[in-house]
Parts: C-alpha cells; sequence; structure tokens
C-alpha cells in the first residue's frame, strides 16, 4: 500500500523543496505558486520567448501580477522585465487600446527574451455576441475567477474572447 500513494513523507518533501525528478511521485504544478501567470520557471530557464496569457480578474487593470512577476524576478534572479503596460490601459466605457504589449527581458550576461503579454480587455472590435454578452454583464472580462461554474453564454463569451484574442 504504501508504494501506491504519495503518503506524508513526498508531502514533507515537497514543503521543503526534497523533492527530485526520479522519485516514485512528482508534483507537477503551474507554477501559480509562486505567482499567477506561470513565468517564474521560465524565467529561471532563461527562455527566449515566454507568452504570458493573464486570465485574472482585474477590473481596474492595475496588472497585479504582471508588477509581481517583475519584482520577483528583479529580487529573487537579478532579471529585468522592461514591459510597457500603456496601451493596455482602459480608454473610454471600459474599453482598452489593445489586448496585447512586447516587453524586453534582461537576463544579463549579454542575454535577453521577449515576454509577449495577453491581458483580458475589450477593445470593441470583438464578435457581436461577445459585446452583447458584456452589455449584460458589465463586470465581463473581469468576472471573478472564484465562481467556476459557468454558463454557457457566459463560457462561450469568455471562448470567443479568447479566440478573438489569439488570432490578433
Amino acid at each position: 500500500w504504501q508504494w501506491t500513494v504519495p503518503g506524508a513523507s513526498y508531502l514533507w518533501r515537497e514543503a521543503v523543496g526534497r523533492m527530485v525528478s526520479t522519485s516514485r511521485f512528482v508534483n507537477v504544478s503551474d507554477g501559480g505558486h509562486i505567482e499567477n501567470l506561470g513565468v517564474y520557471s521560465l524565467l529561471e530557464r532563461r527562455c527566449a520567448l515566454i507568452i504570458a496569457v493573464d486570465g485574472e480578474a482585474d477590473p481596474g487593470m492595475t496588472f497585479p501580477s504582471l508588477i509581481r512577476l517583475i519584482r520577483y524576478a528583479r529580487i529573487d534572479l537579478g532579471i529585468t522585465i522592461d514591459i510597457d503596460i500603456a496601451r493596455l490601459k482602459a480608454l473610454a466605457e471600459g474599453y482598452h487600446g489593445a489586448h496585447w504589449t512586447i516587453g524586453r527581458i534582461d537576463y544579463g550576461d549579454g542575454q535577453s527574451g521577449v515576454l509577449c503579454y495577453l491581458k483580458l480587455s475589450l477593445t470593441g472590435d470583438e464578435r457581436l455576441d461577445v459585446l452583447a454578452y458584456r452589455a449584460g454583464s458589465p463586470s465581463f472580462p473581469h468576472e471573478s475567477t472564484a465562481e467556476q461554474f459557468f454558463s454557457e453564454e457566459q463560457f462561450e463569451a469568455y471562448r470567443a474572447l479568447g479566440y478573438h484574442i489569439g488570432r490578433r
């Protein structure tokens, strides 16, 4: 029985950072336990191109996950991320100038990378059904992520918005 379930010893090893990839059980995570974008581990690997999709509820467009990532990268890893988010800020009536922006990652030692940062936003050129859903739900696309049960209409609005942003 002890060989078929992880048990307390694996939990303890995970908690103190003593897990190794050759263990019988390994915790695989999206990186959200460090910062919500899951980019930190990619920075550690010095990736040349990182595409980050920020889907958190952020109605004020204050970019807390991006700011946390930039701070952690600088303090923990000595990595500088230079990114202009001005084009993502709200224009009028809850619409934004863009869905994405590009930043530069300076790893030091002459190494650099690119961060493509996508943010849930509306620019006004989305499909009619997405805009109609927004009319009925003013907090869209920044509805609370604590609510995990979606209506068909809500799910389709987010899916269609994601598709639209990806195509842009």
